[in-house]
């Protein structure tokens, strides 16, 4: 059971959409 704050959950989530939102532009920009 690990305890996190919500702050840092929402710092996690924004990178991970970040991130897929560069690798989804950078590699399929023609797709998206």
């Amino acid at each position: 059971m690990f305890l996190v704050s919500w702050e840092q959950v929402g710092k996690y989530i924004g990178m991970v959409r970040l991130s897929i939102f560069c690798l989804c532009t950078s590699l399929f920009s023609h797709t998206c």
